[in-house]
């Protein structure tokens, strides 16, 4: 709360500065409209506040950004029927940088609600980016690659694997660096989650290349834990895994939840690797140890409200249960997992109930 309080203070004040120095006309240079860069501290309002779970105040900022993107927008007359061949092309530098923000921002809010398992507006936040690059396919083309990784994300989340895995290929044809490793990741993922046999995993790792090996250094954070993460469960999926391998799978999953803890501060990302990590414990015989893991993953997936993860926990806590001969426990979890196992199903079927939106983010442009 301290740290929310301090940083929405300090936003408030950027805003009045903002303000000030566009009535006195005193910005050094013309980058953006006074609502743009309005628009862009929203955002990055909402990126700091998306890692820790707090999913309603950073909507909140991307709900102001958007509104401040279609002021400007309107004020430079580029309205819900405007394309790229209709605008004039003197002003077409700053309508971009507008546009651009647009789809950042959609991206965002797309983010927050997969995480919150609020799939039907997630579906329509990533429907109303592909609709930005069909109006705007020259102006918006360096963030084609970006939506592609965000209807991945859309498609997995609907357990549209085939879908998913052929977005994120596209993202992994990108030259940025942060997409291609990410892509290349989150398409082995989805192979993983369709099929674990030795010719799924071969196909995993020749997709992945050398960060099968090793994952080098001098990636970004977010990069080297998505890495370590998945070369990390392509070694456990192998059916021939050696003791060694689990060994080397362990400490990967452990360099991943100590970025994800100590630098990226990413909840979700924690939730997940700790949810990898338990069944690891449960084959070492330290059953309290992946208790804890279990507990733990639950209490950070519940505090953003994400429900596969959720899920996820309390599948393996009955196990675990069930493994202890703890039948008042496990009866207990049956029933909250049967409720949560509902849920997540019922905002599954409300976005797939949107059938003409659901398919378009599942096929555009593959």
């Amino acid at each position: 709360p301290r740290i929310l309080s301090d940083m929405e203070s300090q936003l408030e004040l950027l805003l009045q500065l903002l303000g000030q120095q566009q009535q006195q006309q005193q910005l050094p240079y013309h980058w953006l409209p006074p609502a743009g860069l309005g628009a862009l501290l929203q955002l990055l309002a909402a990126v700091i506040l998306k890692p820790g779970g707090k999913v309603k105040q950073a909507l909140l900022h991307v709900s102001r950004g958007l509104q401040l993107v279609e002021q400007q927008l309107a004020v430079q007359h580029v309205g819900p029927t405007t394309t790229e061949a209709s605008l004039d092309h003197i002003h077409t530098r700053e309508v971009r940088g507008c546009l651009v923000l647009q789809v950042l921002l959609l991206e965002v809010q797309q983010q927050l609600q997969l995480l919150s398992a609020n799939y039907a507006a997630a579906c329509q936040a990533a429907c109303e980016s592909i609709a930005l690059l069909q109006r705007f396919p020259g102006l918006l083309n360096s963030m084609r690659v970006s939506v592609h990784l965000a209807a991945g994300l859309y498609a997995q989340s609907m357990n549209a694997f085939d879908a998913a895995q052929a977005h994120f290929r596209k993202a992994a044809a990108s030259q940025d660096s942060h997409m291609r490793v990410c892509g290349r990741c989150l398409a082995v993922l989805c192979i993983l989650s369709q099929d674990g046999t030795a010719a799924a995993v071969s196909r995993g790792r020749e997709l992945l290349g050398g960060l099968v090996e090793s994952v080098d250094t001098r990636l970004g954070y977010a990069e080297r834990a998505v890495a370590n993460i998945t070369s990390g469960l392509l070694l456990l999926a192998a059916p021939d895994s050696s003791s060694a391998d689990k060994s080397d799978a362990k400490q990967r999953l452990s360099k991943a939840l100590k970025l994800a803890h100590g630098r990226l501060q990413n909840h979700q990302v924690v939730s997940q690797v700790l949810l990898f990590m338990a069944p690891l414990q449960i084959h070492n015989a330290d059953v309290a140890g992946a208790h804890s893991m279990l507990t733990s993953s639950f209490t950070l997936a519940k505090g953003a409200g994400d429900l596969p993860a959720q899920v996820a926990s309390l599948s393996m806590m009955q196990q675990l249960y069930h493994h202890a001969q703890q039948a008042d426990k496990a009866g207990q979890n049956h029933n909250y997992l049967l409720r949560k196992q509902e849920d997540l199903s019922s905002r599954i079927q409300e976005a797939e109930s949107s059938a003409q939106q659901h398919a378009l983010v599942l096929k555009w442009d593959l």
